[in-house]
């Protein structure tokens, strides 16, 4: 199987620190942004699918980026790996990028958690949502049950680790494909593209370990079709059910054979079912529900620093502290929301730039 089809022009957004890259294709409407998990390589991809992405653009405008961290945009610290709110914004200024104020979201594997964050926290941007191969949770807890145990999470760990890059790994993730060896290497050659094995298998088990997007599935309010693979060891059937029971409204359509999410190709009828879920879906449903984090601070004994420094004092004092506190509202993109004298109430998209602007908070007037 050689390569098919040259890919479009890629271009650059700036998020934070880093450069997301991004590919147009077709007309539209609609929108369809469309990104997948890690070893994504948006010039590599259309190596070997090429044909299935022209397939999607012929029904849509097709926006594919790589995110943060993953193929043709900016790499970015082991330690330093953005959290699953974070990644949202990849998203986000790329569909600012090119213009577009409500899109179909298309996500698979890894990826699949962002998007249902994105669709969570930004519902007046997304007007469907496909899922294909992911989880809101991968590992056992005590109230999901069909979590996968950790020593099998570790388990995928050592094998990504120990052959990144190789076909092997391309056969283990993709085993309804793994006779034709041309595309294996051509997979391969991607992965070996897009990271090395350290960075790799840490990347995995930050993802594997730490997803827990369970809460957002209420707040999905766009139209969700689930494409699940009935025979995935990486991604049981339960976990693509399991979100189809906590997404109003989902469609979920279980699809035969064992491929991950990191092979979309191996479904070759799934540009078809997401043209038929985009076309025959009706009318969006008003937004009536964000997801949202609130802050609250306060200043301990406030009334009794009152007494000890005296009026004045006290002023400048709540003056630099105010100052201080909307100093990180701004750098964590905190919205104020109120203010109780000696504290402050704000807003955010998640829980985990509320916790770190917290943290900062703390540290400034400390």
């Amino acid at each position: 199987m050689a390569p098919v089809t040259r890919p479009p022009q890629t271009r650059y957004v700036t998020v934070g620190d880093g450069d997301v890259a991004y590919q147009v294709l077709g007309q539209g409407p609609p929108d369809l942004a469309v990104f997948f998990g890690i070893g994504s390589h948006l010039e590599l991809l259309w190596d070997w699918a090429g044909p299935f992405f022209r397939r999607l653009a012929g029904f849509s405008r097709l926006i594919l980026f790589d995110r943060r961290g993953t193929g043709m945009s900016d790499p970015v610290p082991l330690n330093a790996v953005p959290t699953w709110e974070e990644a949202t914004e990849d998203l986000r200024a790329v569909l600012d990028a090119v213009g577009s104020e409500r899109a179909a979201v298309y996500a698979e594997g890894d990826a699949g958690p962002i998007a249902i964050l994105f669709a969570a926290i930004h519902p007046e941007r997304v007007s469907s949502l496909v899922l294909g191969n992911t989880s809101s949770r991968l590992l056992v807890d005590g109230d999901y049950p069909i979590g996968l145990p950790q020593a099998d999470v570790e388990s995928i760990i050592d094998l990504i680790s120990a052959n990144w890059g190789s076909p092997d790994l391309a056969r283990a993730l993709a085993p309804d494909l793994s006779g034709d060896d041309e595309l294996m290497e051509l997979v391969s050659r991607q992965y070996r593209s897009a990271f090395t094995p350290r960075a790799a298998a840490a990347l995995w088990r930050n993802l594997l370990m730490g997803v827990d997007v369970r809460r957002a599935l209420p707040l999905v309010q766009a139209p969700t079709l689930i494409l699940q693979a009935t025979e995935s060891a990486i991604v049981p059937l339960s976990h693509g059910r399991y979100l189809a029971e906590h997404i109003a409204d989902a469609t979920l359509v279980e699809r035969p054979g064992a491929a991950t999410g990191l092979a979309p190709v191996s479904f070759a009828e799934t540009p078809d079912q997401i043209a038929q879920f985009l076309t025959g879906t009706g009318s969006p449903a008003p937004v009536d529900r964000v997801l949202t984090t609130v802050l609250f601070s306060d200043i301990v004994g406030s009334t009794t620093r009152l007494s000890d420094v005296g009026d004045e004092a006290w002023s400048r004092l709540l003056d630099t502290h105010d100052r201080l506190m909307r100093e990180q509202l701004r750098a964590h993109r905190g919205k104020e929301i109120n203010t109780t004298g000696d504290g402050f109430v704000a807003s955010f998209e998640g829980p985990a730039r509320a916790i770190r602007c917290a943290q900062a908070m703390h540290d400034a007037t400390t």
